[in-house]
């Protein structure tokens, strides 16, 4: 019998992509088995190349960056929480990047970011998104 414990947020959520050259800002949901689009009222604008983690601590996805046609680079924050994306409003604000990373450091109940492009000049910087 395993004691590994198993995530309260089960499903994987994907949103922000492009097909075609075109950007979309839909959100999708894998189970397991299969995917489903999710119709949030609010969604994160139309992005590619930015970054997605999971904050197991406080069972949100998290979305920051990329490009769009709104904003080369939008410095937004968004989070998922399995039924609305919200906008969040981080005391320090991140340049805006695309082409970075992000992941979740369980031990620490942390989200990391680290790099990504601004205007093309690389950034070799660590975040610690904070809950």
């Amino acid at each position: 019998r395993s004691t590994r414990r198993r995530p309260a947020f089960t499903r994987i959520s994907l949103t922000a992509h492009t097909i075609n050259l075109r950007e979309l800002s839909d959100t999708w949901e894998w189970d397991g088995t299969t995917w489903a689009q999710r119709s949030p009222v609010t969604a994160p604008p139309a992005r590619s190349f930015h970054a997605m983690a999971y904050d197991a601590a406080r069972q949100r996805v998290v979305i920051v960056g990329g490009t769009s046609d709104r904003s080369q680079e939008p410095t937004d924050t968004w989070e998922w929480d399995g039924t609305t994306w919200g906008l969040r409003s981080p005391v320090a604000s991140l340049l805006g990047r695309n082409g970075h990373a992000m992941a979740s450091d369980a031990a620490r109940q942390q989200v990391i970011l680290f790099g990504g492009k601004n205007s093309n000049v690389p950034l070799a910087e660590t975040w610690v998104l904070m809950p």
